[in-house]
């Protein structure tokens, strides 16, 4: 084995989504006290509306050598005979999770691929079946990750709605180019998607739902803000214009605010935002008290994104 680091891809799967896996790339690099690990975590889309494809990057070091993070495994001397013979095992129960991994070394010169299957049940349980190249995985994986953050399987089921534009992914620029350029891609053999698509997709800025205030009648307010678009219609995919009727007293503060039609949901981002509206004074003659002066507010919600992108 030569004293080159290595590159290590992880498919990590399961039976519960959107999205249904994530990939990582670990790109380990010797240094003088040790080591660099460079991580990247990319996210296939669970809906290009709110959940677009995401790629992560972390970095970290580590005090051990080549050798003792490999647990003195030679990596080139695992034979393809053993290899295989652990890729066709067959499991006697069901199998909801479990990971893709293959690590690309330098052997001789040459780069070579070496692939491992992780089932769920080597993840969880101190299993007497597990290879012992998957045990040895595991335990590599593990090492990486203390130094790196957690796995894909302990991020939240349910991701956060994303709002804003966003910030270019930081890294080695090496590392990036690569990624970009495909040159990962082989890490992930019969994938559903290409590392290096999930990446250059994630680039793209998601699109932004708006908020605008259609109309005022019979008076249009003269301080406002607009209401947020809350997370659960755009989880809903539901659009559209709000009306509210609101009662204004004598200084042209909100007194009432009474949903009049649109989405229920929402109707609390409408009255949040409505009742601190100002609108003009009432005219010296106008009996407020026993005539309060009522406007229709209308505010329309829009996802800006097609529909039939929902659910890709």
């Amino acid at each position: 084995m030569e004293k080159s680091g290595f590159v290590l891809g992880v498919n990590t799967y399961f039976d519960f989504g959107p999205p249904f896996d994530y990939y990582e790339i670990f790109v380990v690099k010797p240094t003088e006290h040790g080591n660099k690990v460079e991580k990247f975590t990319l996210t296939p889309a669970a809906n290009k509306c709110y959940a677009p494809e995401k790629a992560e990057y972390v970095e970290g070091h580590g005090t051990s050598s080549m050798q003792e993070l490999l647990a003195g495994l030679d990596p080139c001397k695992i034979s393809d005979k053993e290899l295989k013979r652990e890729q066709k095992r067959k499991t006697k129960e069901l199998n909801f999770s479990g990971a893709n991994v293959a690590m690309q070394i330098s052997c001789g010169g040459k780069t070579r691929t070496i692939q491992t299957r992780v089932l769920e049940r080597d993840w969880f349980l101190a299993h007497p079946g597990t290879p012992k190249n998957a045990h040895w995985t595991i335990e590599l994986l593990g090492k990486l990750r203390d130094l790196t953050g957690p796995s894909a399987l302990e991020k939240p089921a349910f991701g956060a709605v994303e709002t804003g534009p966003r910030a270019p992914l930081s890294g080695d620029s090496a590392s990036l180019e690569d990624l970009r350029s495909g040159k990962y891609d082989d890490l992930f053999p019969g994938a559903k998607e290409k590392a290096s698509e999930i990446y250059r997709a994630s680039l793209v800025a998601p699109p932004q739902p708006t908020v605008t205030l259609v109309s005022s009648t019979p008076v249009a307010p003269t301080q406002y803000a607009l209401p947020h678009y809350p997370p659960l219609p755009r989880l809903a995919a539901v659009q559209g214009e709000s009306f509210v009727i609101v009662q204004l007293d004598g200084d042209g503060h909100v007194s009432t605010v009474v949903m009049s039609g649109g989405s229920p949901l929402f109707a609390g981002a409408m009255r949040d935002a409505v009742k601190d509206w100002k609108f003009p004074p009432a005219p010296p003659t106008t009996e407020v008290t026993v005539h309060p002066r009522e406007v229709t507010v209308t505010v329309s919600f829009q996802l800006n994104c097609k529909a039939d992108e929902a659910s890709k």
